[in-house]
């Protein structure tokens, strides 16, 4: 059997809709394969971003801490743990404005919301953070310098704890070893898959691209991600017609 996994802000998810066309070769290829999104989004936007647009067979959220079958049953969660959470959060969060995706829960933010977001947040103080359950921390910069420096900044601080990921101008914190390429792994072994096919359009999509039997990214992807990619496309439903044919 095949399968693709897709990312979404960029790949199915572009200038504010999900288009139909690819919505239609979505529900076309599902009729004899699998289709999952492998985001950096928390669970909760992804049910209500597809809500009667797209079904999928499974979710790789929050940069693959988090996976999901398509009856919302948690098939593998790594979290961070609390104590390296605090001390990210207590650190960075006066600079760079943080929040975090707990499990299932809306996004929990420190001391006050954050306008761009368009979410419901929980608003708490650095003591009564979540103790468990910390999937990502995630921040959103002014501009991509500042996402490479809060990067770099909180790889040399905690790297020994947590893995970092650039995504546009957002920064993700995830457990040591998460990644969505990780999770493609683990995919691809519980469903017994024979092909994985993944598609993204940006940095963190990267470990998925290379852990792929067959990748796609954008024409307007970045230099780096078209190298890991094997194919590069202008939609899903233009890699959904690759697979169908030559996969």
């Amino acid at each position: 059997m095949k399968a693709l996994a897709s990312d979404f802000d960029g790949t199915l998810y572009c200038d504010g809709i999900i288009k139909e066309i690819d919505q239609k070769a979505i529900a076309s290829f599902q009729k004899h394969s699998l289709f999952g999104m492998c985001t950096g989004r928390p669970i909760k936007h992804m049910y209500w971003f597809l809500n009667g647009k797209v079904d999928c067979d499974f979710y790789i959220t929050s940069t693959g801490s988090y996976i999901l079958d398509k009856n919302e049953n948690v098939l593998y969660e790594s979290a961070i743990p609390y104590e390296i959470a605090y001390q990210i959060v207590k650190e960075f969060n006066e600079k760079y404005q943080m929040y975090l995706h707990v499990g299932k829960e809306d996004i929990y933010v420190i001391q006050k919301e954050i306008q761009k977001l368009h979410s419901h947040q929980i608003i708490v103080d650095y003591d009564t953070l979540p103790q468990e359950h910390i999937l990502d921390i995630s921040t959103f910069t002014n501009c991509e310098q500042d996402a490479i420096q809060i990067q770099k900044e909180i790889e040399e601080a905690f790297g020994k704890w947590v893995d970092v990921y650039r995504n546009g101008l957002y920064v993700d914190v995830v457990n040591k070893g998460v990644s969505k390429g990780n999770a493609c792994h683990w995919i691809k072994d519980h469903f017994q898959l024979d092909c994985l096919c993944g598609i993204g359009d940006n940095y963190n999509d990267i470990p998925m691209l290379d852990a792929c039997d067959q990748s796609f990214s954008f024409v307007y992807s970045p230099k780096e991600v078209k190298e890991h990619s094997h194919h590069v496309v202008e939609s899903v439903y233009d890699a959904i017609q690759i697979i169908e044919k030559k996969v």
